[in-house]
């Protein structure tokens, strides 16, 4: 069995901060702040200890797990006693922002487009400002358009981000 841990309030209030953060941009609070932890941790955590520290449920834990590996932002490292799992945070940020933007974003823009497609060729002439749906669906068109030249460029300078990686 873990031997129980317990951190200190200064990394309690950034694991905090930055579940805040994410949950600003869509994800869960406790996505936030379970990737935090684990990225922070020196080493891998078990499912038992991301538990006790987060004080949340085994199911909301599994929940969570399953999304950030889902994202790709962590990853299992092995197995301890009884079949515990320990995960380790994807080093790689760049990896992770693209294929969240791939696998969420895009998915959002992709479901914009099919409904302001089927809302402008609906006939609800005296519903909707056609100038502004024109607009709108420019908008949803130049988003789409953006997030795809993004995922598609390959070589991109992120030498400031050399911090990040091991």
């Amino acid at each position: 069995m873990d031997k129980k841990i317990k951190i200190s309030p200064e990394l309690t209030s950034f694991i905090n901060s930055v579940g805040n953060f994410i949950q600003y941009w869509g994800f869960k609070q406790i996505h936030g702040k379970t990737w935090a932890l684990i990225y922070l941790y020196h080493r891998p955590l078990s499912s038992q200890e991301l538990k006790d520290i987060l004080n949340i449920s085994k199911a909301q834990l599994s929940k969570t797990i399953k999304t950030l590996e889902q994202y790709h932002l962590i990853k299992p490292n092995g197995s301890g006693e009884n079949g515990v799992y320990f995960y380790t945070a994807e080093m790689d940020f760049m990896k992770a922002i693209m294929h969240v933007l791939k696998t969420r974003e895009a998915k959002f823009i992709d479901e914009a487009l099919k409904n302001i497609k089927n809302l402008s060729s609906a006939k609800l002439n005296t519903e909707i400002n056609q100038k502004n749906l024109v607009k709108l669906q420019s908008i949803v068109k130049m988003a789409d358009s953006g997030l795809k030249s993004i995922l598609n460029f390959r070589v991109f300078d992120f030498q400031s981000w050399k911090i990040f990686k091991k």
